[in-house]
Formats: C-alpha cells, structure tokens, sequence
C-alpha cells in the first residue's frame, strides 16, 4: 500500500496536476470556419439592429449594402493560418503574403493571452485552451472607438491536423 502511494505521488509531482500542466499549443491553428460564420452573423445581425435608418439609407444611396460592409470590416485583418511557435512568438500568414511575427503568447493553465504588436487599438487577445480548441476574446484599448465592434466577438481557432 505504501509502495503505492509513493508511486502515485511521485508520479503527481513529476506530470503536476492536470490543472497545472500547459497544453502544448504548438503548430498551426485556423479560424473554425462554421463557427466564425455564426458569430459574424449574430454580430451583423446586432449593428444592423443598431445603425439608424438615416444612416442605412445613406449607405444604400452610395451603393454600398449595411450587411455587406459589416461583414467586409469584421474580416479584415483576419489571418489565413497562425502558428504558436514554442517560444512565445505568435506567427500570421494572410493570403499569398510572406509569413510574419506578429506577437507573443502565453499561457497559464488553460487562459491563454496574445499580444499582438502593430494591431491598433487592440491590446491584447484572451481565452481559454481546450484541447485542439481556443476561443479567443479581444480586449480593446480605451482610446478605440473605431474597434468598438470587435468588443462582443469571439474568435474560435482549431488546430490545423
């Protein structure tokens, strides 16, 4: 019995607790599509909820569709692929663009945090690790009216197989 019990906790102290102990988020990660589409809808659904008619109809007399440009703006930025490198860097590839170090990540048990470097009015990204999941949240600088849309999104990665 006492073999037992020094076995297992050794075995503890080596491997941590399940809490304790970091998921390896390494290697490529993309936007989960179907689930991206659902919150862009549900976003797009609220600011046109939103957008005073005097102002839909301005754009409509430009040419110019709420809908469409909502969605358009939600996207923008957005990567095609990024890649959680083991030493904190965070690298991006959008479209046919050369890959770059984008920013730095870091991980405490399950709540992961990304600073990203040259992405005005965002501070950083937050969120939660869950197996080949990561929702990710942003946390907007106060001064970024601009970006006010983006504060309700969530942005859900899978692990690229």
């Amino acid at each position: 019995m006492r073999l037992a019990l020094a076995a297992l906790s050794a075995l503890f102290l080596c491997l941590g607790s399940p809490s304790t102990r970091a998921a390896d988020l390494t290697g490529t990660w993309v936007i989960d599509q179907a689930q991206w589409s659902q919150e862009l809808d549900r976003l797009v659904d609220h600011m046109l909820a939103k957008i005073p008619p005097k102002v839909a109809a301005q754009m409509k007399a430009k040419g110019m569709d709420p809908a469409t440009e909502f969605r358009e703006a939600a996207k923008e930025g957005l990567s095609d692929s990024i890649e959680f490198l083991p030493n904190g860097v965070v690298r991006t590839t959008r479209h046919d663009d050369a890959p770059s170090d984008d920013g730095h990540w870091t991980l405490e048990g399950d709540d992961i945090k990304i600073v990203v470097d040259d992405a005005e009015g965002l501070e950083a990204m937050v969120g939660k690790v869950e197996g080949d999941w990561i929702t990710l949240k942003p946390i907007l600088a106060g001064d970024a009216p601009d970006a006010a849309f983006m504060r309700d999104m969530t942005y859900p990665l899978v692990r690229r197989p």
